[in-house]
């Protein structure tokens, strides 16, 4: 009897510590999830639809939706993370995608470059795909909502002690700002969660657990906490242009990237 008392405590203890080992993150209503696709649209396509589909000529693969996801071309060892096939799987279960996505078996991308994609841009394909993703806005932005909650908890947990009671602070003080849900989740979106060799210059990253990680603690008392999240993405993204492999002039991009990390800040925002 005694051993069975003594399992149930460690379990309970073992639950107990489970739980606290993870952050508590808010859930969010319609109406808050409306306002974050219609700002992380604004930052991905300029509120602009033909942006929803999307081939940058800087880019070796099309990006879809408010978050402007990845997909792939076929049998690619490029050095990202496709997000577009788990977002179609989520936001189709609401509302079914187009015919010819639904019925395409395997899910491969059926353009073969920039060019075959912009020729046939007005097509049935690319048409239909663009209103089913301006229909479902709000469901994209569940999608990326419930993937950064997963990947934070489980990033977080290959943080040392140390690092972990840094990030869950600066992590919660940004949360509790007016904005901070917006300005986590959009960084997130936009640069990743960071430590990703394979999104790394000579070692060093620019993610979103990078960027908290190196927040000033003056700036955080000095200015407030969004300020201090705000430079020290500034930071992140100036070292890596400065890091940058010679040919990729990333230096170009600086003043968009601050752009939209400025529009973090409360005063920019209703």
């Amino acid at each position: 009897m005694q051993n069975l008392i003594l399992g149930f405590l460690l379990l309970f203890i073992g639950l107990s510590h489970s739980v606290a080992s993870e952050l508590t993150l808010p859930k969010l209503s319609s109406e808050q999830l409306n306002q974050l696709a219609l700002k992380i649209e604004k930052n991905e396509t300029a509120g602009q639809k033909n942006y929803l589909t999307y081939w940058s000529k800087n880019e070796p693969f099309p990006s879809f939706g408010i978050g402007h996801f990845i997909w792939l071309p076929h049998n690619s060892n490029l050095p990202f993370q496709q997000t577009f096939p788990a977002m179609l799987a989520y936001v189709k279960q609401y509302k079914p995608a187009p015919y010819w996505l639904e019925n395409l078996h395997p899910l491969q991308m059926p353009w073969l470059n920039r060019k075959e994609f912009y020729k046939t841009f007005n097509d049935q394909k690319l048409t239909s795909l663009r209103t089913w993703l301006y229909q479902t806005k709000t469901k994209q932005a569940e999608f990326i909502y419930q993937q950064f909650l997963n990947n934070i908890q489980q990033k977080r947990t290959q943080l040392s002690s140390e690092q972990k009671k840094l990030f869950d602070k600066n992590f919660t003080k940004i949360l509790q700002a007016k904005n901070g849900v917006y300005a986590l989740v959009d960084y997130s979106n936009f640069k990743g969660l960071g430590f990703n060799a394979k999104e790394q210059y000579q070692g060093k990253g620019w993610g979103l657990f990078e960027v908290i990680l190196a927040m000033d603690t003056a700036l955080i008392k000095d200015q407030g906490i969004l300020f201090s999240f705000i430079d020290s993405g500034k930071q992140r993204l100036q070292n890596r242009t400065e890091l940058a492999p010679e040919g990729k002039n990333e230096q170009r991009w600086i003043p968009g990237w601050f752009n939209r990390l400025d529009s973090y800040s409360t005063e920019n925002q209703n």
